[in-house]
């Protein structure tokens, strides 16, 4: 910032910075959903130790948890794996880490478990599921089918000032998608919000 302005002129200044980070992030987010959507992004799929990946995002997530009283928790089994593009994964739990931070107030908790359904020491799961739960402030019934589209933002977080693009959640199904996955959410036993991920463990099969 140039030396010798006044207060007013340096406050302006904040806001056009501010404004246009926003707007670079927004055209980056819309830019990489549009990539997802076409399949011009190639994912680097591989097996991917799962439990280690979401234990590095929950590490990464806890200073923010814990700045804002949050109990961030995990259970996960422990030698879990999934195909997948790390990166991408990563972009995944860490967007539904932050939103489930975002929107639950302080005091409150955010668990996530890992674990492959069905699995058993003669039948393993074919697939890994994620849960991120959370004792936020949830949304309406009758916007799930909506929670998923570009853009849409639930009326809770709208009516408690939470700002957001309402791209996050596009990005990520777009990611879980191309991975042959689903996510799925859901509204959680005595408040909040429940969202599930599905993903092959291989590469042959999909949830």
């Amino acid at each position: 910032m140039a030396p010798g302005l006044d207060e007013e002129h340096r406050t302006f200044i904040e806001v056009i910075d501010r404004k246009s980070d926003h707007l670079q992030r927004l055209v980056d987010d819309l830019l990489d959903l549009a990539r997802l959507e076409t399949g011009r992004v190639a994912l680097d799929a591989r097996t991917v130790w799962l439990s280690r990946l979401i234990h590095q995002a929950v590490d990464d997530h806890r200073a923010v948890a814990t700045a804002k009283n949050i109990t961030l928790t995990t259970e996960l089994a422990h030698y879990l794996h999934a195909h997948a593009d790390p990166m991408r994964l990563r972009q995944v739990l860490d967007n539904l880490l932050s939103n489930a931070i975002k929107y639950t107030p302080p005091g409150g908790t955010v668990t996530v478990t890992a674990g492959s359904p069905g699995d058993s020491d003669d039948h393993p799961g074919h697939h890994a599921a994620v849960t991120v739960a959370d004792t936020g402030i949830g949304i309406p019934a009758g916007e799930y089918e909506q929670l998923f589209s570009r853009f849409f933002r639930a009326s809770t977080a709208k009516e408690a000032g939470i700002k957001g693009t309402g791209l996050g959640l596009t990005i990520t199904k777009a990611i879980v998608d191309a991975h042959g996955g689903a996510i799925t959410a859901a509204p959680r036993e005595g408040g909040g919000t429940v969202f599930t991920v599905c993903l092959p463990v291989d590469p042959q099969t999909s949830p």
